[in-house]
């Protein structure tokens, strides 16, 4: 029974779905469907433990179906980028997302499940471009947020901050313009805000800051046209 397929092995191919669920496939290799562009489904079994980078990258791939299932524990680096998924749901053993994984997938409306993962870092790009996603939850245990992780995701209207977050990344936020609630932020145990962190948010009107906060960084709030209140 297939446990692994390797690098590239069916990228640029004319697959249209596949269906892994009755396998024991442990291992997703890096750009194994990657611009497979007819590719709309996948389905993956419960032993799947890694997946490697650019595994969908510019492919057709809408859904993922039984990603929760599985124990991957990090989605590499521009697995999804600029790829059709709409989307996604967690499995709870995800610890970390790599840079720009999900990056210009401009379908992308809903990522469920991150709240219960086990999340320590989303790194830069991660979700940059995902100009069709709404909310964003974040992990009890996220403590880093890399530099423009969710940069013009222009429909993002929410975030819901984690207490152990330390650190926002330069252009975290940047171009978020319809975002308009940070909650919990103000719980957080952010020490710095980086540079350009929430520029050309203009929805946003009321900001509390955490009283751990020692810098904000160069036009962090800049082009906020919305902002009337800020709570230090």
């Amino acid at each position: 029974n297939i446990s692994k397929i390797r690098v590239g092995a069916f990228a640029g191919s004319g697959l249209k779905t596949i269906n892994l669920e009755d396998t024991k496939l442990e291992e997703l290799g890096s750009s194994a469907f990657k611009s497979c562009s007819a590719l709309t489904q996948v389905t993956v079994p419960s032993t799947l433990k890694t997946m490697g980078q650019a595994v969908f990258m510019f492919s057709g791939i809408t859904e993922v179906k039984n990603f929760a299932g599985t124990s991957v524990s990090k989605i590499e680096r521009t697995a999804f980028y600029s790829s059709k998924l709409i989307q996604i749901e967690f499995p709870e053993s995800l610890v970390s997302i790599d840079n720009s994984a999900f990056a210009s997938c401009p379908e992308l409306t809903r990522v469920g499940g991150l709240q219960n993962t086990k999340v320590t870092q989303i790194e830069d790009s991660a979700f940059a471009g995902c100009s069709k996603l709404k909310n964003v939850i974040f992990p009890q245990t996220l403590l880093t947020l890399g530099g423009s992780a969710y940069s013009d995701c222009s429909a993002l209207t929410s975030v819901t901050f984690n207490s152990n977050l330390k650190t926002i990344g330069a252009n975290a936020f940047e171009g978020c313009s319809s975002l308009s609630q940070l909650t919990g932020f103000e719980n957080t145990v952010v020490s710095s805000i980086g540079a350009n962190a929430f520029k050309g948010c203009s929805s946003l009107v009321d900001v509390s800051l955490p009283n751990t906060i020692q810098t904000v960084g160069e036009n962090a709030f800049a082009n906020c046209s919305g902002l009337a209140t800020i709570n230090f």
